[in-house]
């Protein structure tokens, strides 16, 4: 298992691009060249759907479903995932000339293409400040634990028959739960009373959440 102290260590934007698999930096690489083309107002709205990403994952999958960019969906998903590998360089101007000089190592880009990523970087740069409170709360908030990275599930209908009629059935979820450490990965099997049960202590966890973060703000002020 990771240690707590590696995880507290900011991961450097070459080693999540090494980490990448093929499909992955096939698709950053479309977005790239998706960057190049791009008005002013359609790299804005893409450097924040990449920023937001930072926290919330799940914005780069909507980006392909909803089209925020005004463009075809096999274009918005890569451009949005591509300004989200760059937002996750280190908040500094060094590190994200680091990051477009590892981009440019790494795939071969045109001028075009090189243009586009210097748009998005003077565009996080202006934001710095932002990317690395961002940074900083995702680095304390996966410490010391495996962190969730995504889930899959799949209703499961079970019959039982007796002598050719239905006796029988229960409906139950298969979920597979991805995390951050390779080793960690869990397959399990949820009931419909569960299930319930499951959703009332998350709903549960996050008005605490809300709380505990309400409160730290107003003792901070």
């Amino acid at each position: 298992m990771t240690s707590a102290a590696s995880r507290m260590r900011k991961r450097s934007f070459e080693d999540l691009m090494d980490r990448s698999s093929d499909g992955t930096l096939k698709l950053i690489r479309k977005g790239l060249s998706v960057l190049g083309r791009l008005n002013k107002a359609q790299t804005a709205t893409a450097v924040d759907l990449g920023m937001a990403s930072m926290e919330d994952p799940h914005v780069v999958d909507k980006a392909g479903a909803t089209d925020p960019l005004g463009l075809p969906e096999d274009e918005s998903f890569p451009a949005v995932l591509a300004v989200s590998y760059l937002s996750r360089a280190i908040g500094s101007k060094e590190s994200l000339d680091q990051a477009a000089q590892i981009l440019k190592k790494k795939f071969s880009l045109n001028e075009q293409e090189v243009s586009g990523i210097q748009a998005v970087l003077a565009a996080l740069q202006h934001r710095s400040g932002e990317i690395e409170e961002k940074v900083e709360r995702q680095s304390l908030a996966h410490a010391v634990l495996p962190s969730f990275e995504h889930i899959r599930t799949v209703v499961d209908l079970r019959l039982k028959i007796t002598d050719g009629s239905l006796a029988t059935f229960a409906a139950v979820v298969v979920a597979l739960l991805w995390t951050d450490d390779d080793d960690q990965k869990l397959v399990f099997q949820l009931s419909r009373e569960q299930l319930k049960r499951l959703i009332d202590e998350l709903q549960d966890a996050m008005t605490e959440m809300d709380e505990k973060e309400t409160w730290i703000r107003n003792r901070s002020k």
